[in-house]
């Protein structure tokens, strides 16, 4: 079976032992690629939950469908493209970012690119700097040190 539409692997919670869980590490047991990054996460995941929620488009999960399990669009924790992660750290680009991000509950830095940055916005007028700021008040003076 070929998806076209993956679940993104980063953000879940499920109880202890939930069959999802189970399910995924069995997956992972006999498909896993060292050589595949996404082979590892969306792959997987998507694979598994297709299975377990018996539907071919992942639009059509639900809890009803999916042991209870919520699906919640991408941009809710996705809203910035990884291919524009440089923008949450580009003071130009603050205002453009901040409006983006109105539907979204989460930033996603995209630490796979952004770990290598090797400034950080010292006046706090990227998007990064005032979300971290107003979000994170005791840890954000740390991360501009």
């Amino acid at each position: 079976m070929q998806f076209f539409k993956f679940l993104a692997a980063g953000l879940f919670r499920f109880q202890y032992n939930h069959p999802i869980i189970t399910k995924t590490l069995e997956y992972l047991a006999t498909r896993f690629d060292g050589m595949d990054w996404g082979a590892n996460g969306p792959k997987a995941i998507t694979a598994v939950m297709y299975d377990l929620c018996k539907v071919e488009d992942a639009d059509l999960m639900s809890p009803e469908k999916c042991l209870g399990t919520k699906i919640y669009k991408s941009t809710f924790f996705y809203k910035i493209p990884w291919r524009n992660w440089r923008d949450i750290f580009d003071s130009s680009k603050t205002t453009k970012i901040l409006m983006s991000l109105n539907d979204s509950i989460v930033l996603h830095t995209w630490g796979r690119f952004s770990s290598t940055i090797q400034t950080i916005d010292h006046h706090g007028m990227s998007a990064f700097s005032i979300i971290a700021n107003n979000n994170c008040p005791v840890s954000y003076p740390f991360i501009i040190e």
